[in-house]
């Protein structure tokens, strides 16, 4: 719990260094933990399920379980590209870029 407020922040600065809204992760992040938690429900049910043989039902369940499989590893992998991809070069609506060097005109120290 304490660390919510840093990831977020982090988080939404990462994604405006690419160019995305910080809302983002509130699409990304509830959405693949519910598809991961759907998909362990859905192995832990079928073995419960295993015990009295291989249905259609079973066999049902086992395939729904790697549709989420694959739809939760799907979106986890569009996740990290996002965070792990390099920033926009130069300022974009979000923000100056922090890796340049700007030049001030500041010059009344001299």
């Amino acid at each position: 719990l304490t660390t919510i407020i840093p990831q977020t922040s982090v988080t939404t600065r990462r994604l405006h260094d690419i160019g995305y809204s910080g809302w983002w992760q509130l699409l990304f992040v509830p959405l693949i933990s519910a598809i991961f938690l759907v998909f362990v429900g859905t192995i832990i049910l079928s073995f419960f399920l295993l015990t009295e043989g291989i249905g259609s039902s079973e066999i049902g369940l086992f395939a729904a379980s790697f549709i989420w499989l694959t739809l939760s590893t799907g979106l986890l992998i569009i996740w990290i590209f996002w965070l792990t991809k390099p920033g926009n070069i130069g300022p974009n609506k979000y923000g100056t870029d922090p890796r340049q060097i700007y030049e001030t005109t500041d010059h009344s120290s001299h």
